[in-house]
């Protein structure tokens, strides 16, 4: 579950609260293509796990802050970026991460 999600609003930066303590397993990559912050409860408490089979996010000419949260496990495959991947001069903040 994901709450307080306000994609598209007036805010320079979007904030999504990873609320519920646990592990949030990935099928396919989150694509970043607004300023977006990930807020999770703590390193121990919050996961994206991408289960080896997918990269966790892409980046999109924006920036991505990721507070108090784990990445694990992304792959992807022949390419870069298994956790993340910036494209077109994207910018990432890792705080806890």
């Amino acid at each position: 579950m994901v709450d307080n999600c306000h994609a598209g609003s007036s805010a320079e930066m979007d904030i999504i609260y990873l609320s519920i303590s646990g592990t949030y397993s990935l099928t396919s990559q989150l694509i970043l293509t607004d300023s977006v912050s990930l807020e999770g409860l703590g390193v121990n408490e919050t996961a994206v796990n991408g289960t080896n089979s997918t990269r966790l996010f892409t980046v999109d000419d924006k920036t991505a802050v990721f507070n108090n949260l784990t990445l694990t496990n992304g792959n992807a495959g022949t390419d870069y970026g298994g956790g993340i991947y910036l494209e077109n001069n994207a910018m990432v903040t890792l705080n806890n991460s």
